[in-house]
């Protein structure tokens, strides 16, 4: 018999019926969860026991204001139940899920998550049963101290309520200790970067839509690759750059492995966002994004805040940052973009037309050194424009250190036939070619 509740079936059986709206993704990921509970070909179970042991963990947590236990909402329970849930089936100390994507809208428990996974581990982690690395991670020094300051208020609101626990922690300023295995908790930014030795057994990365590139990421995950079970956990709202590497690379990624278009039985991902700009004027879809909203407690609250915020946005042209931070919408950083990013995607063909004999406007930008020579064409068709161009790449200093100061892969561009880099040993533009 289990000595934990089964955390999930209440939020997965309200989501399959109908009853809880949630987004698209969201959907998708409790459909993935139910067609895996059928599988019988791999080496993964799920363990209601050890779901349910976490999720009571998280539940019996502190809150650091008020001192009180702060119960996970349904939604929280599914993404922790499925995070320590899902084990090998010979080895219930290897968690199935090593990669964790997470997006929602602003102040909708995300520190409970965060501090919770961080706390879980660092007392009752398994794999390996001594000196586990864990780091709360962020893009600058300020956002990681945050985390870690409110790991550190939790933990401490523990220790005056169990003994034990009190005994086992060291805390300092800059490290917390379990003085029975050796385990740390650390906080890591780029711009602070990592001890010598490191070897992050988890990291929850915060905010990861205001990082430009992805060596923070690259960094942990240098450090991760002989343990069996680590945990990169990245959980974030939306932001106003579509040229970083979340928006670019993570979410597609994420739902592309919940749609089942890439196979990826080691990712969990849970997005929680609007599926589209003209449901933010139905109040009744906001749950979506906000997922919170399905605690009675704060239901009303929480809709009163959006409502009174949304109002204010359309009244003093803010409407951009409010889609983005409360609805979690992914959108440009100005409203008057000559063409919006749907537009934009919306235009893209999959096959180009014939434009042999066609009259064409073509634009050159000049280049050498350290840009970029471009060369586009316009053309016109029955009723609307063809648009392309190709570029070729200067690689003076390194093509890696260009891609990542522009943020942009040249080398897939490359392989795509969008342009090619500078084969001249001087890294300069090749005028002949």
């Amino acid at each position: 018999m289990s000595k934990f509740k089964d955390p999930m079936p209440n939020f997965i059986k309200r989501v399959l019926d109908g009853r809880l709206i949630t987004s698209k993704a969201v959907n998708l990921a409790v459909k993935r969860h139910q067609e895996d509970l059928k599988r019988t070909d791999w080496r993964w179970h799920y363990d209601p026991n050890l779901a349910g042991k976490a999720v009571k963990f998280m539940e019996i947590l502190p809150e650091p204001k008020s001192g009180k236990p702060q119960p996970l909402a349904p939604f929280q329970k599914f993404i922790i139940g499925s995070i320590y849930g899902w084990v090998d089936k010979d080895d219930s100390n290897i968690r199935r899920f090593t990669d964790v994507f997470i997006s929602m809208a602003r102040k909708n428990g995300k520190s409970l998550l965060i501090s919770g996974v961080i706390l879980y581990e660092f007392l009752f982690g398994k794999n390996p049963a001594n000196k586990r690395q864990l780091y709360t991670a962020a893009n600058d020094r300020k956002q990681a101290g945050i985390v870690f300051g409110m790991v550190k208020d939790r933990l401490r609101a523990l220790m005056r309520k169990d003994p034990g626990i009190k005994r086992m922690v060291k805390i300092t300023r800059d490290e917390l200790v379990n003085l029975d295995d050796g385990s740390t908790i650390r906080s890591f930014s780029r711009d602070t970067g990592l001890v010598d030795g490191y070897e992050p057994h988890v990291a929850v990365v915060d905010e990861y839509a205001n990082a430009k590139t992805t060596d923070m990421i690259e960094t942990l995950a240098s450090g991760q690759v002989l343990l069996p079970s680590y945990l990169t956990f990245i959980i974030s709202t939306a932001g106003f750059d579509m040229n970083v590497p979340m928006f670019q690379q993570n979410y597609p990624y994420a739902k592309k492995v919940l749609s089942g278009e890439e196979t990826a039985e080691r990712y969990f991902a849970f997005i929680a966002e609007q599926d589209n700009v003209q449901e933010v004027d139905d109040p009744n879809s906001w749950i979506k994004s906000n997922p919170l909203l399905d605690v009675d407690i704060v239901h009303d609250q929480i809709t009163d805040y959006l409502t009174t915020k949304l109002s204010q946005a359309r009244a003093d042209g803010s409407l951009n940052a409010k889609l983005v931070k409360n609805f979690n919408i992914w959108r440009q950083a100005t409203e008057d973009s000559y063409l919006d990013f749907d537009a934009w995607k919306d235009a893209e063909l999959s096959e180009k037309p014939d434009i042999r004999g066609k009259r064409a406007w073509i634009g050159i930008d000049v280049g050498r050194t350290s840009d970029l020579f471009a060369i586009t064409w316009l053309i016109p068709q029955e009723g609307w424009w063809w648009l392309d161009g190709y570029a070729f790449v200067a690689s003076k200093g390194g093509i890696d250190n260009k891609i990542k100061t522009d943020r942009i892969d040249y080398l897939a561009a490359e392989q795509h036939g969008e342009g090619e880099i500078s084969s001249l040993e001087s890294g300069i533009i090749d005028n002949d070619r």
